[in-house]
């Protein structure tokens, strides 16, 4: 069992490696599978269960895409019909959730076929349930987001939630409700539940519904960054156990119901029946928590374990797991696709390698304190892996986090949650009391990470160091005496200082911020950031992007930050760039809110180790007067033989104004396009001047300005330039290093099945 889960999961993962899902003749492997399955001889069986992985993954994929978003429909006024799917999670002036379409426009959707929307409506008149079915205008663009070479891809999480394609609901025509929630339904309960909790005077009402029922949308942006600077995220989340616990007392208590009617007890002994009804409330507890990856495989393996005691078989834990993780596999491939299914079974596994189920040898709180910290330090490579990021205060966090939370916060919680409805004067005080638990917590977790260095983001891995930091992991929790780990661990040491990245400076980074800018240039002296990207309601690439990006690369601060001017699409994030990574200078073009700076005024000249910049504009005098545009700081940079020009959103007519100052101050290597390629800039004399080998164009896909134009594009390429744009390629680097012109590397690559919808 133990092999046949390693093939499927290495097929299932070498799968999303694809471009495009496999043809579906593929299909046809399924009878040789069934027939090999029933084989006797365990190898056969092996290659059996592999290709029947192959099948059910790609029949999943091909389920997936088998309804697309038309091109000619893309941003267009679609009227459609169809049903809540999620918890709608509040913004500050939208509603956002999962919508299952049942109509599009004049054609309805085949029962077998998945179309899921993730929409945002904007100030509704009545605020969306989970489960009602509506008649909504909506526009949409396929499942796309900001590509960079670190941090969330979104594209990816879009894909394992079944997501087709984003967008946001039209004022009009007006939206329709078409049918009530049902009166009695899971996803009723869990909204219900949550607004009672978010209504009542509660400071942690947000993490205590998470805690019980897995709604955790509502928890704020700070607790969660506390949470994870400290590496406790999996506290706050329906957990295996949370499900074993929920399974043993319901068990508990049923079999003792039953013990009290002897004829019960003689057709069926009272142990049994209470491993089927901790099974059936296990079952029914993880539905009302959204069947997350780790509910999912605490309810498997509860499944598993009780089958076989039900059956009179013993089965090992370890074929237990390698059981729950196949069904994850065979259930949802794109399980696979998240972090909560690596951890949530590393996890597991790291425990059975610990030795922690085995009987434990006094004195108990020693053999649990060991086990707990193994298995934090275990876990790191993996965290650093999915979230960029490793918290070293984790292992201190967690030895008092886990006990606290797991038999104090979360029971007063599950207790009162429960109690809610039918006896509300005993629930009250539960909940205040788990309450104040959660405010202790989250007390300790603030000092802890107030230490310095408490969570490190070291700069990008290679695969090869990535490899050997799990390795280092399993090595440290192998059933070995500690010398012997020793040797092993301190073997890893030159294999990651061979393995471990190397960056050739200078190297200039062109962030993917949607529409917006952000560009890094780092080298021997300090990194220079020009612009912060957009912060909108849910979006904040200060914090998003440009902070991962800076702490990715190995920077504690930032030697020179320019500010084009305060558009919230260029100096949006700057605030959290600021909180983040304090700057030694600021300049902006204009003044922007929040932010302490210098202005950036023409004549300017700057030097940053051998790199030289030179401010082009504005004049002095044009810093408070004009178009805000117009008076962004035009940047040029002179880094060895390359030179780089910055321009923010000037216009055409300041085009013209730098070519009548000096021309010649114009002529650039590269060329960040001016107001990422607007028809009122990048005029032909310009380009001219400039003559740019390489065009970078910052942009939004599918943006509502239509940037960049089609003629601009033509007018660079004309002139001989190369137009790369982030919305297609993602992030750009470049090195620059030496004389000649770098080959560019891009986020985008290499294409990936998640990212399917940019051949689209």
């Amino acid at each position: 069992m133990r092999m046949a889960a390693l093939l499927v999961l290495l097929i299932t993962a070498g799968l999303f490696l694809l471009p495009e899902p496999l043809p579906l003749t593929v299909l046809w492997l399924g009878l040789p599978a069934l027939f090999l399955l029933i084989q006797k001889h365990w190898p056969l069986r092996w290659c059996g269960i592999s290709l029947l992985a192959l099948v059910l993954a790609t029949g999943h994929f091909h389920w997936l895409f088998s309804w697309q978003l038309s091109p000619r429909d893309i941003q267009q006024d679609i009227r459609v019909e169809g049903r809540i799917l999620s918890l709608p999670e509040a913004g500050e002036r939208s509603q956002r959730f999962l919508f299952a379409l049942d109509r599009y426009g004049d054609h309805d959707i085949p029962q077998w076929q998945t179309a899921t929307l993730r929409l945002s409506w904007y100030e509704p008149e009545e605020l969306p349930r989970v489960g009602e079915r509506w008649q909504l205008t909506v526009r949409l663009k396929p499942a796309r987001g900001s590509l960079n070479f670190q941090g969330f891809d979104y594209e990816r999480w879009l894909f394992a939630q079944h997501v087709r394609a984003t967008g946001y609901v039209r004022a009009k025509p007006a939206a329709l409700l078409l049918a009530p929630a049902p009166a009695m339904s899971l996803q009723g309960i869990r909204q219900s539940l949550r607004d009672r909790l978010l209504a009542m005077p509660l400071q942690n009402g947000a993490v205590i519904a998470g805690l019980s029922f897995g709604a955790d949308d509502a928890i704020s942006p700070e607790a969660w960054r506390l949470l994870r600077d400290t590496g406790t995220t999996h506290l706050v989340a329906i957990s295996g156990l949370h499900i074993t616990m929920i399974a043993a007392v319901f068990g508990l208590l049923f079999a003792g119901v039953w013990r009290l009617f002897p004829p019960l007890c003689l057709r069926w002994p009272a142990p049994l029946a209470g491993i089927v009804a901790g099974l059936i409330a296990a079952i029914a507890y993880s539905a009302l928590a959204g069947f997350s990856t780790p509910t999912l495989r605490a309810v498997l393996m509860l499944a598993v374990i009780a089958m076989g005691w039900i059956g009179r078989r013993k089965i090992a834990l370890s074929s237990t797991l390698a059981l729950a993780l196949l069904l994850t596999l065979f259930l949802d491939p794109c399980a696979l696709l998240e972090p909560g299914f690596w951890l949530s079974f590393a996890a597991v596994a790291l425990l059975f390698l610990l030795g922690a189920a085995r009987p434990i040898s006094p004195p108990w709180w020693w053999t649990a304190l060991r086990v707990q910290w193994l298995l934090s330090l275990a876990l790191l490579p993996l965290t650093l892996l999915w979230f960029g990021q490793a918290s070293l205060v984790s292992p201190l966090a967690n030895l008092l986090a886990v006990p606290w939370v797991s038999f104090v916060s979360t029971p007063l919680a599950l207790l009162g949650c429960l109690l809610l409805d039918g006896l509300p004067s005993l629930a009250q005080p539960l909940l205040h009391a788990s309450d104040w638990s959660l405010s202790l917590f989250f007390r300790w977790l603030e000092w802890l990470a107030g230490w310095p260095q408490a969570s490190v983001q070291p700069p990008e891995l290679t695969i090869a160091a990535t490899a050997a930091l799990i390795l280092a992991g399993l090595l440290l929790v192998a059933p070995w005496t500690p010398w012997r780990r020793l040797l092993p661990l301190l073997m890893l040491v030159p294999v990651l200082a061979w393995a471990w990245p190397s960056r050739t400076l200078p190297l200039l980074t062109v962030l993917d911020v949607g529409q917006g800018t952000a560009v890094m240039l780092e080298t021997e002296a300090g990194v220079l950031v020009y612009d912060s990207g957009p912060r909108g309601e849910r979006f904040d690439a200060g914090e998003q992007v440009v902070v991962p990006a800076l702490r990715a690369a190995g920077w504690s601060d930032i030697a020179q930050f320019w500010l084009s001017h305060a558009d919230a699409d260029h100096a949006g994030g700057a605030r959290a760039v600021l909180a983040a990574l304090p700057a030694q200078h600021v300049w902006t073009g204009e003044p922007v809110e929040g932010v302490t700076s210098l202005p950036c005024e023409r004549g300017q000249v700057q030097q940053l180790g051998e790199v030289k910049i030179t401010v082009l504009h504005p004049a002095a005098d044009a810093l408070t007067s004009g178009p805000a545009n117009d008076r962004s700081c035009v940047l040029r940079v002179d880094v060895g033989s390359h030179r780089l020009l910055l321009t923010g959103d000037i216009s055409a007519a300041v085009e013209a104004q730098l070519l009548a100052r000096d021309p010649a101050a114009l002529r650039a290597e590269f060329i960040l396009v001016p107001h990422h390629g607007s028809g009122g800039s990048s005029s032909q004399a310009f380009i001219d001047a400039v003559q740019p080998k390489l065009a970078l164009v910052s942009a939004g896909y599918r943006n509502p300005h239509r940037h960049p134009r089609p003629e601009v594009v033509a007018r660079y390429q004309a002139a001989g330039a190369t137009v790369i744009n982030t919305a297609e390629q993602g992030a750009l680097r470049f090195e620059l290093a030496g004389t000649a012109l770098s080959t560019p590397a891009f986020a985008r690559q290499p294409l990936r099945l998640w990212r399917r919808s940019r051949l689209e």
